[in-house]
C-alpha cells in the first residue's frame, strides 16, 4: 500500500509540476523595473529576509544628481543612483509584501507601502501618507532597460544597472 501511495504521488507530481514552473515564473517580483511614468528603473532583491529595491537609472529632470530633497542634511550630498526606494516590504502572501515604505526622491518624502504582483510583468506598489490615503502605481517588467526609459537616463545608468541586467 505505502508503495501505490508513492507511485501515485509522483505521477501526480508529473503532471502538476510543469504548470507549477509557470507559476513560480509569474510569481517572481526579483530584477528590474519601470515606473509609470517611464523615468527611473528600479531594481528589486532580497535584504535579508525583507524585500528592497534600488534605484538605478533615472531621467528626473527636476532633480538633482544628489539627493538633495532628502529631510536629512547627512544624506543630501549622496548619489541619486542607488538609493534605495523601496524597504523593509514583508512577504504575507504568495503574491504580497506589506509594512515596507517607499522614499520619493523627487520629493524627499517617505511613505508607508506595499506591493502586489499582478502579472509577470506588472506590480502594483501602493503608498500612503495614512490610514484610507493611499495611491497605487503599476511598475512594468523592464525586458530591455535601454528602450524601457527615455535616452536622456541612458547616460546616467549606473555600473550596478548594467551587471544587474546581464
Amino acid at each position: 500500500m505505502p508503495l501505490r501511495f508513492i507511485w501515485a504521488c509522483a505521477a501526480i507530481l508529473s503532471v502538476v509540476a510543469p504548470s507549477g514552473a509557470k507559476a513560480a515564473d509569474a510569481l517572481d517580483i526579483y530584477g528590474q523595473w519601470v515606473t509609470p511614468d517611464r523615468d527611473a528603473i528600479i531594481a528589486i532583491e532580497n535584504c535579508g529576509a525583507l524585500l528592497c529595491a534600488d534605484l538605478v537609472a533615472h531621467a528626473y529632470e527636476e532633480v538633482a544628481q544628489t539627493d538633495r530633497n532628502n529631510p536629512d542634511p547627512t544624506l543630501q550630498s549622496r548619489p541619486l543612483l542607488g538609493v534605495q526606494i523601496l524597504h523593509g516590504l514583508k512577504m504575507v502572501g504568495m503574491t504580497k509584501w506589506s509594512n515596507g515604505t517607499l522614499y520619493d526622491p523627487r520629493t524627499g518624502k517617505t511613505y508607508s507601502s506595499k506591493v502586489k504582483i499582478l502579472d509577470s510583468d506588472r506590480l502594483k506598489i501602493t503608498s500612503c501618507i495614512g490610514p484610507g490615503l493611499c495611491k497605487g502605481y503599476v511598475w512594468e517588467r523592464a525586458k530591455d532597460k535601454l528602450a524601457s526609459i527615455p535616452r536622456e537616463a541612458i547616460s546616467q545608468m549606473s555600473p550596478l544597472a548594467v551587471s544587474r541586467n546581464n
